[in-house]
């Protein structure tokens, strides 16, 4: 089975877990460079031991698809790898989650976010790499919460 992805652009991509290393290798061959993985302890069904590789980081930020707010502490995590990655030139990164549709998402809505997007600039860029994500209300506020205690400039309030 093929690994279910993204690319947000050429060198942001957002889907599913991989499970063997098949669908690691078939990453690495479209240059993926870093790993982010946001599966929670449960969910990890599979031996791993296939994502040891000295061409690769692999960084896993356990959290559960609860749909209550994040931490801040999990927001800085996300935003240090993601630049330590996005830093080294013509690296690519793919953030994953179970299915691609949640904390994935928030993930890489964060990271947009620091880069300087707007709330919506974010998520439409998310929303039409792909479609099926779901930007939880909760899970979005915590985002924005995160970004102004780690002292990015929050320049929309979330409303519902």
């Amino acid at each position: 089975m093929a690994v279910d992805f993204n690319y947000i652009n050429e060198r942001m991509l957002i889907g599913g877990y991989i499970t063997n290393q098949k669908e690691f290798n078939e990453m690495q061959a479209l240059g993926v460079t870093h790993f982010l993985c946001l599966l929670a302890p449960n969910e990890i069904r599979h031996d791993v031991s296939f994502t040891k590789n000295e061409n690769v980081t692999v960084k896993c930020l356990s959290t559960f698809d609860d749909l209550y707010k994040k931490d801040s502490t999990w927001f800085k995590d996300v935003i240090e790898f993601a630049n330590s990655a996005l830093n080294v030139p013509g690296s690519k990164l793919y953030i994953h989650c179970m299915l691609g549709k949640s904390r994935s998402a928030l993930a890489w809505y964060t990271i947009l976010r620091t880069l300087g997007f707007t709330l919506l600039q974010s998520q439409g860029m998310i929303l039409n790499a792909r479609w099926v994500v779901n930007f939880n209300d909760d899970y979005t506020e915590s985002a924005e919460e995160a970004l102004e205690s780690l002292g990015y400039v929050r320049t929309t309030k979330v409303s519902y």
